[in-house]
């Protein structure tokens, strides 16, 4: 949407109004997010990706937090209880996991944070799965690269995670 474009280094954001919308499906419960993610600028609460309903409710994001800031930010809200993990810098290859009242998160193949008092998604199709942008707005867009962005039921061993991330065409 708006000029997105694909590039050697994947999805190119320009961090004005680029975004892509994705079909909704459903997912929730146990589950782990892999994206592989070039910032070029880190703009305000931008979104590598937003799944939400109308109003917020059950929504799913990563992101960074204030502008300039390199901040990780991986949030889960089941109804308007949000619960998140924001975990230092962002690395290339990140891996996002939920399990029961687990998060967990995998910069380049290693655990670099994790909250013991989180949620996992509810089960559900979202109405709105975008990809660098925020559904409703109200933050600015991602400006970078998007390479891939996986998304399973169930999660992952650390040394499981790390082997994605050597499996991982890292740039």
């Amino acid at each position: 949407m708006n000029g997105t474009s694909c590039t050697a280094d994947g999805v190119a954001f320009d961090g004005v109004d680029d975004h892509v919308a994705l079909d909704a499906f459903e997912f929730g419960g146990a589950l782990r997010m892999e994206v592989l993610v070039k910032f070029e600028r880190f703009n305000g609460y931008s979104r590598v990706l937003d799944f939400t309903n109308a109003g917020g409710d059950d929504r799913v994001v990563l992101s960074n937090t204030e502008e300039g800031a390199p901040d990780f930010n991986w949030a889960v809200r089941r109804g308007s209880s949000q619960k998140f993990v924001r975990d230092g810098a962002w690395g290339q290859h990140v891996v996002a996991t939920a399990s029961g009242s687990s998060m967990k998160v995998f910069k380049d193949g290693v655990l670099t944070g994790s909250r013991d008092n989180g949620h996992e998604p509810k089960v559900l199709t979202r109405a709105y799965h975008s990809l660098g942008g925020n559904v409703f707005g109200n933050a600015n867009y991602f400006e970078g690269s998007i390479a891939f962005l996986r998304v399973w039921h169930g999660v992952l061993g650390e040394e499981e995670v790390e082997a994605l991330h050597l499996e991982r065409d890292i740039r």
